[in-house]
């Protein structure tokens, strides 16, 4: 298994990355031109690793820094394959991140926000984060939840 950062990635792996999430949580669409640009933002420090194994991406994690606030990191994205869930790549991409944050003197916090149909409560507590509140409602009706981690 090889960990890359998202910057790295061919035209071809980006694609396919994309096809993949959007596959796998169809009530969270983006456009390409939008995880394009996600992906090369500079302007706000985006941030992300991929896994790839013998040659085939299983995972990412994208995240870059609030427009209103470039000491909180949001992290936007995480997607494991649906075959592998449930053996710990999630929680390797999230630590990854957070190190890769935690030398950056600036980013005080990560926050994040997840779906009442992604149930991801515990997991990110396991992971250090905290504070959990429900802070909207989707377009679809789902409820929006906020956990967030002091770096």
């Amino acid at each position: 298994m090889e960990l890359l950062p998202t910057t790295n990635l061919s035209l071809e792996d980006r694609l396919s990355l994309l096809k993949s999430y959007l596959k796998d949580f169809p009530l969270s669409p983006w456009s390409q031109n939008y995880f394009f640009s996600f992906l090369s933002d500079s302007s706000r420090s985006s941030l992300g690793f991929c896994i790839k194994e013998n040659d085939v991406l299983i995972g990412f994690i994208l995240g870059r820094l609030l427009s209103k606030d470039s000491s909180v990191f949001c992290l936007s994205a995480l997607w494991i394959d649906s075959d592998l869930r449930g053996k710990g790549l999630g929680g390797e991409l999230v630590k990854n991140l957070i190190f890769a944050i935690s030398s950056r003197k600036k980013i005080k916090k990560i926050i994040l926000h997840f779906r009442d149909a992604n149930d991801l409560k515990d997991f990110y507590s396991r992971l250090g984060f905290s504070g959990h509140t429900l802070c909207g409602i989707y377009s679809n009706g789902d409820l929006k939840h906020y956990m967030e981690l002091n770096v």
